[in-house]
């Protein structure tokens, strides 16, 4: 007597196998959707259009034996108040500066003691960094400025646009 069930059991069994695989790989992939969705920051911070830094003056003294020191005056020529501000140094014909802080880390202080540079306000800010960023014999660098405000919306601090001026190491 013959059996009324297919002879191939096992490659249904296979095709319900893959299936399976497939069902959860899809509900893997929504579920790491849907937690990368929720932890990842949705508003990124906006520096407004306005913002403008420069630099009044400057004073750069390489050491070879210690560090070098370079002060700064920053004005800001802009509507708005500058929180803080990135100072790169390097070579002239460097693409990539290095970053120098000073004693307060990026965040600028105005002439007043407040925190923040405000509209048409300047404050001199000295930068002291290792000797080992400049080399010896050349006098001319790039210094790069870029600005950073504080997003009245993420609260966070935005970087702004940057610009380049050469300087001179003595």
């Amino acid at each position: 007597m013959r059996s009324l069930l297919p002879q191939h059991k096992k490659g249904v069994s296979e095709l319900i196998s893959y299936t399976l695989l497939i069902i959860i790989a899809v509900a893997a992939s929504i579920l790491v959707y849907n937690y990368i969705k929720l932890t990842v920051p949705k508003d990124k911070p906006n520096c407004p259009d306005g913002s403008s830094l420069v630099v009044g003056s400057y004073s750069c003294n390489y050491s070879s034996l210690a560090n070098s020191k370079l002060s700064i005056t920053l004005l800001n020529k802009g509507r708005f108040t500058v929180d803080g501000a990135y100072i790169r140094i390097g070579r002239i014909n460097d693409s990539a500066r290095k970053l120098i802080q000073n004693i307060n880390s990026i965040y600028l202080i105005s002439s007043t003691g407040e925190s923040g540079l405000k509209p048409n306000d300047e404050n001199t800010y000295l930068y002291s960094f290792s000797s080992s960023i400049l080399s010896s014999g050349a006098n001319n660098y790039s210094l790069e400025i870029q600005p950073a405000i504080v997003d009245d919306t993420t609260h966070k601090l935005a970087a702004c646009t940057s610009f380049v001026q050469t300087i001179v190491c003595n």
